[in-house]
């Protein structure tokens, strides 16, 4: 559940309420950043879940028509976990996004 004070800065928990409120907001001619919360990991696996996420993220906003831009932080996908991890994953995100 998230926090009243954090509604406001806080677009959803799952991604199909993100997205709606992304298009309530884009409404209003206003452009939205999206970005997963978490990060700093020091195991892979979490890393490879949440960049699976933003592909999953990615796939969605595709084709919507939505004015949304997608923040990654290098921590969380996996930066502290190693160089290679975090070049693999932001690899795979950037690929999904250039389509």
């Amino acid at each position: 559940m998230i926090p009243p004070l954090a509604n406001r800065f806080v677009a959803g928990e799952m991604a199909a309420a993100a997205l709606d409120h992304v298009r309530q907001v884009n409404e209003d001619d206003i452009g939205v950043l999206l970005n997963l919360l978490g990060e700093h990991y020091d195991e892979r696996a979490p890393a490879d879940e949440d960049a699976q996420t933003y592909l999953e993220l990615l796939d969605q906003i595709e084709g919507s028509g939505l004015r949304v831009r997608v923040s990654v932080k290098p921590s969380q996908l996996g930066l502290d976990v190693g160089e290679g991890v975090f070049r693999e994953n932001l690899a795979r995100v950037v690929e999904r996004a250039a389509e």
